[in-house]
């Protein structure tokens, strides 16, 4: 019995021991796969975080996690054709760009992914043609249209842009959703950008697109009254045609309203912004 003793207590401590051992491989061998997982999601964290920061137009920091994410998940493609190195070499940045367009090439994202690559390295037909063919395979969607529209709206012929087709193209985009203030805004954008800042053009065209712009905004403000920033444009049109306007009186009194829809831009946006604050708690 003195020997049965001990044999029958040693062995839940063998049996606990090999457990411990079992888990303890286990951990081991899952260890890398949790460990690559949350870098996977890390990367793709910094990623999204690059993209709201490239939206803000801040580039340098962007960019920093563009290639965080590289270093985090080095088989990233996305975050690899939007870093910085890539981009300094064509061939190496059109084969990421081949690579993240591979499964849906004809695709709007896909297709704008190899046109963005086509421009930053300025081979400007390429692009247009990736631009539109994404707005010839999706007829429907306003995002093809309005890219396609803002290509057009940039300097890349000769130091101008081709005004004329990024209008056409943007009034197509608004014709997809007539009853979408925001197509019309758009246009005003252009048409006051061509206004404003164009120092070739006479100020008959000035006034031209003046015109064309104040009547955009009025369909969108149809469309939505309290669309602040329409209201913000109408304002920035009106002040386009004072500028121009040979008569005095007319010119004080457009500047008169000019200064009245400024107000009403700055009220909306007041009550806007006081609309989306969440309610004070007690």
């Amino acid at each position: 019995m003195g020997l049965e003793g001990p044999a029958l207590s040693s062995r839940p401590g063998r049996t606990y021991m090999r457990f411990r051992n079992t888990v303890c491989v286990l951990a081991l061998v899952a260890l890398p796969l949790a460990v690559a997982g949350c870098s996977s999601i890390k990367a793709r964290a910094a990623f999204q975080d690059a993209n709201k920061l490239y939206k803000l137009e801040k580039y340098k920091e962007a960019i920093a996690l563009y290639q965080r994410a590289v270093t985090l998940d080095p088989d990233f493609a996305e975050a690899h054709f939007f870093s910085e190195e890539p981009k300094k070499d064509y061939q190496k940045a059109l084969g990421y760009a081949e690579n993240l367009v591979h499964d849906k090439p004809d695709a709007p994202e896909s297709l704008f992914a190899i046109a963005a690559l086509y421009e930053k390295f300025q081979k400007t037909t390429e692009a247009e043609t990736s631009y539109k063919r994404a707005f010839e395979l999706n007829p429907q969607n306003v995002k093809a249209c309005s890219a396609l529209a803002a290509f057009y709206n940039k300097a890349y012929w000769n130091g101008h842009s081709r005004f004329d087709d990024a209008i056409a193209t943007l009034e197509k985009c608004a014709g997809l959703a007539p009853n979408d203030p925001v197509g019309y805004y758009k246009l005003s954008t252009f048409y006051w950008d061509k206004a404003y800042r164009d120092t070739d053009i006479s100020e008959g065209q000035k006034l031209n697109y003046a015109d064309a712009g104040l009547r955009a905004t009025d369909r969108a403000l149809t469309l939505q009254p309290d669309y602040c920033d329409a209201l913000i444009y109408k304002g920035l049109l009106l002040r386009v045609k004072a500028q121009v306007a040979a008569n005095p009186r007319l010119r004080d009194k457009l500047l008169e309203e000019a200064e009245a829809v400024r107000k009403l831009a700055v009220e909306c946006k007041r009550t806007t912004a006081e609309t989306a604050a969440p309610a004070a708690t007690p």
